[in-house]
């Protein structure tokens, strides 16, 4: 298997760089409506660097639930990616009474990635005692890895009396770190065998009791299905309430359409979670 062709993700897709600009204006213009209307705030911190930031959507009508927590992708290392690229995905939620917060987090080669899940570690707890509510974790592609490790982390260990995270969406993640050993990607990422072991979520207890929905489009490639496929079948064998689904027709960037719209498939499966939370 050809690791490199596998995991370029934006070669897969010749047009990734015309919907990544379609998602900069879809984001600005939801992130504008929420703030006329007084259902936005943007930029709240916290923590002590730049892009320790997050922007919190309400709803309408809050339906007095979780809140949803999305985390966006780019290999851990895109810098072009932050918040401010995917506003407009709160928007399926917030239409069914689901606050969202839509964050930013550090970068490799600056810190590794032991790092990055320690600063959404971070995020989650100020959300969580901000709102007082559970969350519910969202990623897309490497913010899915980092969805999966908030699910698989042991909350009551780091002072809660709960464990604040009772579910997750992970949508065309790699929760095995293992084979980007082998791609040029590890330049930035910086991985050993021994780190990308210790990342990866796969390798973790299994997060008994809670729930996990794996979503992938059928046009991704066969590593990033096997993926998906992989880390529910191994935790639901560990009593993990898992499952993954394959969308027809989506691909790695078209997939996140289905955040957009109440009735959309993705925020379906995150309002589910959120309702047995």
């Amino acid at each position: 298997m050809n690791l490199e062709r596998e995991y370029d993700i934006r070669g897969r897709v010749p047009a990734h760089r015309e919907i990544m600009d379609g998602w900069t204006r879809q984001a600005l213009a939801f992130r504008s409506g929420m703030a006329a209307c007084g259902r936005g705030d943007s930029d709240v911190i916290y923590g002590h660097h730049p892009r320790h930031v997050y922007d919190l959507f309400l709803p309408e009508k809050d339906a007095g639930g979780p809140v949803a927590l999305f985390l966006h992708g780019g290999y851990w290392k895109a810098t072009e990616l932050d918040k401010s690229r995917f506003s407009h995905l709160a928007a399926g939620l917030t239409g069914l009474g689901v606050p969202v917060a839509v964050a930013s987090y550090r970068l490799c080669p600056e810190v590794e990635i032991c790092s990055i899940i320690g600063d959404v570690r971070q995020m989650t707890a100020h959300l969580a005692r901000r709102l007082a509510r559970p969350v519910i974790a969202i990623g897309h592609s490497a913010g899915a890895h980092l969805a999966a490790c908030l699910l698989a982390t042991d909350w009551k260990a780091r002072g809660f009396e709960t464990d604040i995270v009772p579910a997750a969406l992970g949508i065309s993640g790699i929760y095995d770190l293992r084979p980007l050993l082998a791609t040029s990607h590890n330049e930035a990422l910086r991985l050993d065998e021994m780190s990308a072991f210790a990342a990866s979520p796969l390798m973790w207890p299994a997060p008994k009791g809670k729930a996990l929905h794996l979503a992938v489009g059928a046009r991704e490639g066969d590593e990033l299905i096997r993926q998906s496929c992989s880390i529910a079948a191994a935790w639901r064998g560990c009593g993990v309430k898992a499952n993954c689904e394959i969308l027809d027709r989506e691909d790695h960037f078209t997939i996140l359409d289905g955040m957009t719209k109440a009735d959309g498939p993705l925020t379906r499966a995150a309002h589910a979670l959120s309702l047995g939370a």
